[in-house]
């Protein structure tokens, strides 16, 4: 007999349905650093980030943000009007429990989707701004924030495979479960047509 053989474990592969909350914002950047500088510091995505996960009460672990330079065409009009550019964020909240319910490790405090959407609802593009500037203060970024659109977010559900062991353990394949969010819903970019239209008219 092979010795081994009292040393196997065996793994059922399974899927878990979780609910994620997608959506986005744009901001607009006055003097201090332009989009293309924002976008590719670390330290400045990071202390937004961190800001936006705060004011929903998630952890940054179930928080994914997506930071994109806007059109040229875009760029050239802001720079008409003496501003560094501006920033579209995109971001993808997961609830990590089957249950629907996570907890943010920092503070304790437990979040849904519910919760999390009528966060963002409540924000309006002042308070957001003050939230993302006191942040990039705080990260000795010096540089003036204007959010111009906050998209109504979306909940939606994502399959995430799944590994149990004869131990009672499991791993999730977060790379997988990554493959199911596209990007920014679709209100995002109809806030970001009608930002555009209102700056040519």
């Amino acid at each position: 007999d092979d010795p081994t053989d009292d040393n196997t474990t065996n793994t059922t592969e399974e899927q878990q349905t979780r609910e994620v909350v997608t959506g986005g914002f744009s901001f607009d950047l006055g003097e201090g650093m332009t989009a293309e500088e924002f976008v590719n510091d670390k330290d400045a995505t990071d202390a937004t980030e961190n800001s936006f996960a705060d004011a929903l009460g998630v952890d940054t672990d179930d928080l994914e943000m997506n930071f994109t330079v806007a059109s040229r065409r875009l760029q050239q009009l802001l720079m008409l009007r003496r501003l560094a550019g501006s920033v579209q964020v995109d971001y993808k909240i997961t609830i990590p429990a089957s249950s629907g319910t996570g907890t943010d490790t920092s503070s304790g405090t437990t979040f849904t989707a519910s919760s999390i959407v009528a966060s963002i609802s409540a924000m309006t593009t002042d308070s957001l701004a003050t939230l993302i500037a006191t942040s990039l203060e705080e990260a000795g970024i010096d540089v003036n924030i204007t959010v111009t659109t906050i998209a109504t977010p979306d909940v939606g559900t994502e399959v995430v495979p799944t590994t149990t062991d004869d131990d009672g353990g499991s791993s999730t394949d977060i790379s997988e479960s990554n493959l199911a969010w596209t990007g920014a819903p679709s209100a995002v970019v109809m806030l970001f047509v009608s930002f555009l239209l209102t700056l040519l008219a």
